[in-house]
């Protein structure tokens, strides 16, 4: 004969269990980004990110992984049109609209790290996650915490009024973004 305590402790394991199961299994910030944690992408439309007459831009006509981001003048062309990839934990991601599958990336160089893109499903999470509508690293801690993308005084080569390499640091830059 089963007794009431006996009755009582298999309820609770089995709600627990129940309770545990049900709830989602996505990569907590800190882990390698998988697809499971990018909801659907929408269609493409470019996102533009200025600030003043600086254009946030990639590097070169072609995208490829490890393609460094500087700015330039507005030209309208699509290395200058970027999107967005909302993430299950609350950030999102910003992807180059040419190729959907690289994103802004912390490339850790010497004492001021660049800014690259990179394919972001398999790279580490707090790379490539920003806090939403800024281009600063949402989950970073120790160093890193609080760095964005910046506007330096670096000039790309070939250089033009407009042409700067961009870094990340703990003073970033303000960003305009135009949807």
């Amino acid at each position: 004969m089963i007794t009431r305590a006996k009755k009582l402790l298999a309820i609770l394991i089995c709600t627990t269990l129940s309770l545990v199961l049900s709830l989602p299994v996505f990569a907590a910030p800190g882990g390698i980004m998988t697809s499971d944690d990018i909801y659907p992408l929408d269609t493409p439309h470019g996102h533009y990110f200025h600030s003043g007459p600086y254009y946030l831009n990639q590097w070169g006509s072609n995208p490829v992984s490890g393609t460094r981001v500087t700015t330039w003048e507005k030209t309208g062309d699509i290395t200058q049109a970027w999107d967005v990839a909302y993430t299950t934990s609350g950030h999102w991601v910003v992807t180059t609209n040419q190729r959907r599958d690289l994103a802004l990336n912390i490339y850790r160089s010497g004492a001021q790290p660049e800014v690259n893109v990179i394919a972001y499903i398999g790279n580490t999470y707090n790379d490539c996650a920003l806090t939403i509508d800024t281009l600063i690293l949402a989950n970073q801690s120790g160093t890193y915490r609080g760095y964005g993308v910046t506007l330096t005084n670096e000039s790309t080569k070939p250089a033009n009024a407009f042409g700067r390499i961009c870094r990340w640091t703990n003073h970033p830059t303000n960003w305009q973004h135009d949807a």
